[in-house]
Formats: structure tokens, C-alpha cells, sequence
């Protein structure tokens, strides 16, 4: 299985006229959502689902609660979460600002070292069948290629090695 990547053209911001280089761009399949995640780690490890969501909103909850204390946190080889933050009003000094006009803007990644790696040994990159830059020419070719749609019900085979699933 391969990830898709499209090329895109870069836009033209000295707006030269001329024809600009050309960058890839991902392509996502679509999203699998977490209780299809934690369904595809019940399969791959054994571990129950009930398990696996207690300890998914564990993590959740104090991955939160650091942040929220001004910790980065460190989850093994993923990588780091540092929140990032905002001034709400523009000022040239310090003593212009206080707490009141500073605002969490959102969340950093930074992705591990070795989880980069692995990743990048395993991603196989092809080009995407139908160019994600042109309008699909009807309703029947949507860019989702080659992704079993679930609708919320479990497949009846596991997709790594094909197996029947086994009693819930």
C-alpha cells in the first residue's frame, strides 16, 4: 500500500508572469477516525477495546493538563507537544502586555527523530491516479482511491494479514 502525493504548481508572489516550480503536496485518502484507530490497534496487539479508550482518554486528559501547566510533554518516539501562543493586541513593549492580552494560538509537533525514520523507510510515495489540482469529471470519480469505506461497522477481515476477526 502507498501513500499519494500530487504536484501543484508554486503561486507566482514577485507576480514574474513566469512558470514557477512545482512542489509535491500529500493527498490524504481520507480520515480514520479514532474508534476505526483503535479498532485497527485491537486487531494489530490483542488489547481490548475498552482498554484502548480508557487509555486513549487517559492520555488525552493529561497530555491536556501538562500542556495546560506549561509543561512540553514528551510521548516516547511520536515526538513533543508544546503549546503555542498569540498576543490579542499588538505592542512594542513588554510592559504594554499583560496575561490578560496573551492567547493559546494552538499546538505544536515535533515529530521524533526515530518515528521519522521508520516512517520514512516504510511511506512509499506514487503519484496520485487522478490529479487532486483538476475537478474529478463526474460524481463517480471522487478522489478517494482504493480506501474500503466502513460506515462505522467493522471489515470481516483484517487488513494487514487477512485474517477473520475474532469474537467480540
Amino acid at each position: 500500500m502507498s501513500a499519494y502525493y500530487d504536484l501543484f504548481e508554486k503561486p507566482d508572489v514577485r507576480q514574474t508572469g513566469e512558470q514557477q516550480s512545482l512542489y509535491a503536496r500529500f493527498v490524504p485518502k481520507g480520515t480514520i477516525d479514532r474508534k476505526e484507530f483503535i479498532e485497527r490497534v485491537h486487531l494489530f496487539t490483542g488489547l481490548s477495546r475498552s482498554l484502548l479508550e480508557g487509555a486513549m482518554a487517559g492520555f488525552m486528559d493529561e497530555l491536556r493538563d501538562c500542556l495546560a501547566n506549561g509543561w512540553t510533554v514528551e510521548l516516547g518516539e511520536l515526538g513533543y507537544f508544546t503549546p503555542s501562543l498569540s498576543c490579542t493586541r499588538q505592542a512594542t513593549d513588554k510592559k504594554e502586555l499583560r496575561a490578560a492580552s496573551i492567547a493559546l494560538r494552538g499546538l505544536n509537533f515535533r515529530l521524533g527523530r526515530e518515528f521519522y525514520k521508520d516512517l520514512k523507510g516504510k511511506m512509499q510515495l506514487e503519484r496520485c491516479p487522478q490529479s487532486a489540482s483538476a475537478p474529478a469529471s463526474s460524481a463517480d470519480e471522487a478522489l478517494v482511491v482504493g480506501v474500503p469505506s466502513y460506515s462505522g461497522r467493522v471489515p470481516d477481515t483484517c487488513h494487514c494479514v487477512g485474517e477473520p476477526h475474532k469474537d467480540r
